[in-house]
């Protein structure tokens, strides 16, 4: 098989929850990847990260660590600070950061994310959305409802405006914004959020 074959064969497998032959399939496509390209190479990023989600995915958080800043010490190098597969990566860092309930380290990531997000992909961007989203899920977590609240506003305006009213993230937005409100005891501004 070719890399990309063990690739795609390895994302299907995790996505079956088949986590030993997904990681099987990921290595073989890493060995492959760094055969032809080397290690300073996109497509060896991508595999490291794919390598991260899977780790991710079964709790192996320092696994995940591991893959996810070897991908993206790669994309630094070969995409650079302004690039949406580093956004990406950053984003991902942060994700793991919450899994670990540490909520301080989790916020820079996604700061960085968005601020990249902002540069190359503009404000009317559904992963842009999804990164204030990101952001405003940690500030919730760590007990800064009013930046919360704020983030989780322009991410549910964001989404509205690019995905339609009837799209499943706007309503997580507004499932969000309830949670949020539900959880300061204003349950009365959190019944319509939950009915939207």
């Amino acid at each position: 098989l070719t890399a990309v074959a063990h690739a795609n064969l390895g994302t299907y497998q995790k996505d079956c929850a088949q986590y030993a032959e997904a990681h099987r399939n990921y290595e073989q496509a890493l060995q492959i990847r760094r055969k032809l390209y080397g290690e300073e190479h996109a497509d060896t990023a991508s595999t490291l990260f794919d390598l991260g989600v899977l780790s991710l995915a079964q709790g192996d958080y320092a696994a995940a660590r591991k893959y996810y800043n070897q991908s993206l010490a790669i994309r630094l190098k070969v995409r650079g600070e302004d690039h949406q597969q580093t956004a990406l990566t950053l984003n991902s860092l942060g994700a793991l950061e919450w899994q670990l309930a540490d909520y301080a380290a989790a916020r820079p990531y996604h700061e960085r994310a968005l601020k990249i997000q902002l540069k190359v992909l503009g404000r009317e961007h559904r992963d842009t959305a999804q990164t204030i989203n990101n952001l405003a899920t940690t500030l919730h977590l760590s007990g800064d409802y009013s930046g919360a609240r704020s983030y989780y506003e322009q991410a549910l305006a964001i989404r509205k405006q690019v995905l339609g009213e009837s799209h499943p993230m706007v309503g997580a937005s507004l499932n969000n914004l309830g949670a949020l409100l539900q959880e300061q005891g204003s349950f009365a501004a959190a019944h319509p959020y939950f009915e939207q």
